[in-house]
């Protein structure tokens, strides 16, 4: 249940992004991570996504735990915690 309801909530951040960032973002011509990493007033609105994506990862492995999919789990930790310091990389 925990990883349905962080992915609903990440695809519906990426999906709705054009309606709550910045004037021109693409969903095509943008990276997701952008979403987040803009320092707009509305960027939460991405992070939340990154971060209910990641637990809903990281919860969903404690109910089914196994050492074959711990990368699962690491995935999920490294998710949420690196959607709580977002940053813009610019390689230009």
């Amino acid at each position: 249940m925990c990883i349905k309801f962080g992915i609903l909530t990440f695809a519906a951040t990426i999906l709705l992004g054009p309606l709550y960032t910045v004037e021109g973002y693409s969903v095509t011509a943008n990276t997701i991570s952008e979403l987040g990493a803009q320092r707009t007033p509305n960027n939460v609105v991405a992070i939340i996504g990154f971060v209910a994506f990641g637990l809903g990862i990281a919860i969903e492995w404690l109910r089914h735990r196994s050492w074959v999919t711990t990368p699962f789990l690491l995935f999920g930790i490294f998710i949420a915690a690196l959607s709580v310091c977002p940053r813009a990389v610019r390689l230009d």
